[in-house]
């Protein structure tokens, strides 16, 4: 799934979220669709690492079995459901 299918989301929260409908935005200075605008420039979580730290790089530091990893494979990295 990327951004462009979730912006289609009919979910209140994602919405919102995402800036479809209303947003957060007002609260932070900033137009609702702020956090969309974002993933599209830079990519998620997972895609900012990858390209910054991951396989492709001189550094690459595997996620794996490090705080950097997605919860569901021991690390500290936790989302929210998005439904």
């Amino acid at each position: 799934m990327n951004i462009a299918d979730k912006l289609k989301d009919e979910n209140p929260f994602i919405q919102k979220f995402l800036g479809v409908k209303g947003g957060f935005g007002k609260d932070f200075g900033v137009a609702d669709d702020f956090i969309a605008t974002m993933v599209k420039a830079v990519g998620n979580y997972g895609e900012i690492y990858d390209r910054n730290l991951g396989p492709t790089t001189p550094y690459f530091i595997d996620r794996a079995g490090t705080p950097n990893a997605s919860w569901t494979k021991g690390g500290a990295e936790y989302s929210p459901p998005w439904n």
